[in-house]
């Protein structure tokens, strides 16, 4: 099985979008970080109050 060569311009389209997936990803990696860090605090000061 032989892999279609793809021209360069075609390659450099397909490398800047998927860089921009993967700077998304990570954005929405950043996010739910943050808001799993908020639900503990959350919790850990629902456990303080009880």
């Amino acid at each position: 099985m032989s892999t279609p060569i793809t021209p360069p311009a075609d390659q450099g389209l397909a490398a800047r979008a998927l860089a921009e997936q993967t700077r998304q990803h990570m954005e929405s990696a950043r996010q739910a970080a943050a808001a799993a860090e908020a639900a503990r605090k959350a919790a850990e000061q629902q456990r303080g109050r009880s």
